[in-house]
């Protein structure tokens, strides 16, 4: 298996890394026989949750805060936190080392069958979506879900080649490339300039990120071997990260936004992903956020944009 960094993203106040590390743990176990080497674990953590360092893997773990964003953190122009997944997978993508890089959602539990997707991945050369289910009310132990709950969220990629009989892995275009699971070559993610943070304050930003891989000729696959299940029970999970869709369907901010970033081969954010991984892993950190200080939709200053 080609080096791999595992990227898992939360903002949490209990993210449940026990469940995510330990179904790893079981994974690594039966889909690579217990072959640890090559691997290496980034947990990006908004709220740095300190129960996060008691957790002990057989390989390198990084535990950090996402790198500088006006979006959120100590550096935000808002009132209050908002969405930026992009920004924190980019600080992954900094941080990374490997050959390949691969991206979970918290309160999840890797399945059976993982590696042997990524695997066949890697060996094809090409860029995989995994599959995922939402549930709420179940219990975990040792990676393994004793008590499934309630299923409140299938996956349709899942539905769509079971109804009509698909093949798996099948090709696909970065429009499936959804579900917080997924894994590409590392160049890959600096071809095109990284996560596109054009959509943080508002999400989509994987559906994009897709999108831009598949202009540059990447070859594209969905795996539902290469599955996660995920908690949502209410209560449980926090108070959401704000993000906005402004104006109303089909003329709001969603529809620009893949208009704008959809139909092009680089994230437009103003910085070069490439070279501030560079700067990173040379030991000078990264770079103070100042910008974008206005919402690039309606050009409304972000200290002054609300929830609703």
């Amino acid at each position: 298996m080609k080096t791999l960094t595992i990227s898992y993203i939360t903002s949490r106040p209990e993210p449940r890394l026990d469940w995510f590390t330990e179904s790893l743990e079981r994974c690594v176990a039966q889909d690579l026989g217990g072959k640890w080497a090559g691997i290496d674990v980034i947990v990006v953590d908004a709220l740095r949750n300190t129960r996060v360092n008691t957790i002990r893997l057989p390989c390198p773990v990084q535990h950090v805060l996402p790198k500088p964003t006006v979006w959120q953190g100590a550096s935000r122009l808002t009132k209050q936190d908002w969405w930026a997944m992009s920004n924190a997978r980019n600080t992954a993508i900094c941080l990374s080392r490997s050959e390949w890089i691969a991206f979970l959602d918290d309160r999840s539990v890797l399945q059976l069958g993982y590696f042997k997707a990524l695997t066949e991945a890697m060996a094809g050369n090409y860029g995989v979506a995994g599959g995922y289910e939402k549930r709420k009310d179940m219990t975990v132990e040792r990676g393994v879900i004793k008590n499934g709950g309630i299923i409140t969220g299938n996956d349709g990629r899942i539905e769509h080649q079971a109804k009509f009989n698909l093949p798996n892995p099948m090709s696909c275009g970065g429009e499936w490339f959804f579900g917080a699971n997924f894994a590409m070559p590392l160049e890959w993610t600096l071809e095109v300039n990284g996560i596109d943070e054009t959509c943080d304050g508002s999400s989509m930003e994987d559906v994009i990120f897709g999108m831009q891989l598949q202009h540059c000729g990447h070859s594209l696959k969905f795996d539902s071997r290469m599955k996660i299940i995920e908690d949502r029970t209410p209560g449980l999970t926090g108070t959401p990260m704000i993000r906005r869709d402004k104006g109303v369907s089909p003329n709001d901010k969603s529809h620009a936004l893949l208009a704008k970033c959809g139909s092009v081969k680089r994230a437009l954010h103003h910085w070069d992903m490439r070279k501030v991984r560079l700067n990173v892993l040379a030991g000078m950190g990264f770079p103070k956020a100042t910008e974008p200080t206005h919402d690039w939709y309606d050009g409304q200053p972000l200290s002054e944009m609300t929830p609703g």
